[in-house]
């Protein structure tokens, strides 16, 4: 009785562990569900809607994105391929392409507990770090677009 006592014992302190390390490994990042990650605003001058939109389905099947960007106008949607997630990273990685445009693999960073996504991207002539919020209220109107800061 005693052996069998100390090998459930055993067992129990084995899927403890397992668990543990399961959720070590999921990170801060929710494992099922749907974000929407965003900067997309509007043009002063124009009134043009600018900006990358980025949306994250996380299905029992398998990771999903979503990629919309807008130059003027928002583009149609782009279904990515070859979408990876590593959740201890928080690293993003997903192949679009464009129509009329070569294929291209973006790289990107979940942050804050899957509260930013952060990507570098052309804004204002120059290759900066881009990030773009979790959309959380689906109400809100859009803002404005930060004018370019001047060049010297």
């Amino acid at each position: 009785m005693g052996h069998l006592f100390s090998v459930i014992r055993v067992a129990a302190a084995l899927a403890i562990s397992w668990v543990g390390i399961g959720m070590a490994a999921a990170g801060t990042m929710p494992r099922y569900g749907v974000f929407v990650y965003s900067n997309l605003c509007i043009e002063g001058d124009s009134g043009d809607t600018a900006g990358t939109r980025i949306t994250l389905y996380r299905y029992p099947e398998g990771d999903r994105v979503m990629y919309e960007y807008a130059e003027g106008a928002l583009a149609r949607p782009v279904i990515a391929d070859l979408v990876k997630v590593d959740e201890r990273s928080g690293l993003l990685r997903f192949a679009v392409t464009r129509p009329g445009a070569q294929a291209e693999t973006i790289s990107t960073r979940l942050t804050n507990d899957g509260e930013v996504l952060s990507m570098r991207g052309p804004w204002c002539g120059a290759d900066v770090l881009i990030r773009l919020p979790r959309v959380e209220d689906f109400s809100r109107r859009m803002q404005q677009c930060r004018p370019c800061p001047a060049r010297s």
